[in-house]
């Protein structure tokens, strides 16, 4: 009896092993991630494909190392299936992203998993900016027109272009706020709003800006509220935002007024999409669709509009039913600080589709807690 409880106990040992090689690992999968987006790196670059080998073989360790349960493979593979999907037929990576990150995050505590890479998103943006103003990296020097139809200058710091930019920066702000929420106070907002004006100021990235203020303004209102009863609207965000950007892009005409104004504040984005609806239309599969337009459109910068004309009807509905029932279960938990950011980049994600991304959107990993019964996002 002796002899088989030391086997046991043994086997618990090596178990508890490779479990915590295999955390390890999936922190440097994520840690190599978040350096080839930070230093902007794209897909057709070497280092970044180097670099990615690398993270996929950690990922590998980190899987190959780890116990599911027959309802986690089951979800899993199901959502690889589908992400397999949207990329071999659209090229949609992000989706094929989001399921790999899936993969490794069971029992890895998502504030550990920010707190073990947040410096190298400070470092790395600061470092950015500071090789493109001392002329090593291009500072991609542009002008743009705004909507009083002004000509002004925007700056990219390297990046592809100053959206880009402005976004790397409020991200890696978003996750210091995220990681210090216990210690929030004014020089944490005067700060960040002094560093985003700045950002601002170099990228004109107005909408970047109204989603900064707004998210200080859902953490104010968490610090001063005792009822927390409305978050239960916060978990309708994502419904929300995509019904509303439906709606607009099919109703959207250009000669009205109204309309045109609110596509003018919106630099064009809802003219952009209504003018790839009236070309695609609606499927309810993804499709093959080229996401530049001939005649001298740019990408839908609008999230939900993209997955649903690409990627399908029915892919776009199911995966805002996934973020919002994550969202609800957050709520259930208690885990209101993290509806708070989940919600915020919701709303970014009608002006981007870098929300999509895991690595500059790390919130959509809260959706590891529908894969993972008992999931723990942080320690409380």
């Amino acid at each position: 009896m002796n002899i088989i409880q030391k086997k046991l106990i043994d086997i618990k040992q090596n178990t508890e092993q490779f479990e915590m090689i295999g955390n390890i690992s999936f922190c440097m999968y994520y840690a190599i991630m978040v350096i080839i987006k930070t230093f902007g790196y794209v897909s057709y670059e070497t280092f970044f494909k180097i670099a990615f080998v690398m993270a996929v073989v950690c990922l590998a360790v980190k899987v190959l190392t780890t116990k599911y349960t027959m309802r986690e493979f089951l979800i899993l593979y199901l959502l690889l299936a589908v992400s397999a999907v949207c990329w071999l037929r659209v090229g949609e990576k992000n989706v094929l992203f989001i399921t790999m990150s899936l993969w490794g995050m069971k029992n890895i505590r998502f504030d550990t998993l920010m707190k073990s890479t947040v410096w190298i998103r400070v470092i790395g943006t600061l470092l950015m900016i500071m090789l493109a103003f001392c002329g090593v990296l291009d500072l991609q020097a542009n002008t743009a027109v705004a909507t009083d139809f002004s000509i002004y200058s925007v700056f990219a710091f390297g990046y592809i272009k100053s959206n880009a930019a402005y976004y790397m920066i409020f991200v890696t702000i978003a996750i210091v706020l995220y990681i210090q929420y216990e210690k929030l106070n004014f020089w944490y907002f005067a700060v960040s709003a002094a560093i985003c004006l700045l950002a601002f100021e170099a990228t004109f990235c107005r909408t970047g800006l109204i989603v900064f203020f707004a998210m200080w303004a859902l953490i104010i209102l968490d610090k001063l509220s005792k009822n927390k009863k409305y978050y239960q609207l916060l978990t309708m965000t994502t419904a929300g935002v995509f019904i509303i950007s439906w709606i607009w892009m099919v109703i959207y005409k250009i000669n009205n007024t109204f309309m045109f104004r609110i596509n003018r504040m919106l630099s064009g984005r809802i003219e952009i999409t209504n003018n790839y609806y009236k070309a695609y239309g609606m499927t309810l599969f993804p499709k093959t669709v080229n996401i530049f337009w001939d005649m001298n459109y740019t990408t839908i910068d609008n999230l939900y509009m993209y997955l649903f004309i690409s990627c399908g009807a029915l892919f776009a509905i199911l995966f805002v039913y996934w973020a919002s029932r994550s969202q609800w279960k957050m709520y259930s938990n208690g885990y209101y600080r993290e509806i708070i950011f989940f919600t915020i980049f919701a709303v970014y994600a009608v002006l981007e589709q870098s929300p999509m991304n895991p690595i500059l959107n790390p919130f959509i990993l809260f959706t590891a807690n529908l894969v993972y019964k008992n999931y723990t996002v942080r320690e409380r």
